[in-house]
């Protein structure tokens, strides 16, 4: 059996807005449900002192590129 490729929607007014496809990374992974939810436990420990992260942690452990 082929492999079915992945599809996703792009709304039209995100295609409309960005003008880099840095922007366009960004817009999808703020739709991703995981990486906004691990980005609310960052801000949450951020917030308490708990834990620290850098930016370079983040874009290692997301593979963001810089």
């Amino acid at each position: 059996m082929a492999q079915r490729e992945k599809e996703i929607s792009i709304p039209l007014s995100v295609l409309m807005t960005v003008t880099s496809l840095d922007e366009l990374e960004d817009c999808l992974q703020a739709r991703d449900p995981a990486f906004v939810e691990e980005m609310r436990k960052v801000r949450a420990e951020d917030l308490a002192g708990c834990k620290t992260y850098t930016i370079e942690d983040l874009r290692r452990e997301w593979n963001i590129p810089s």
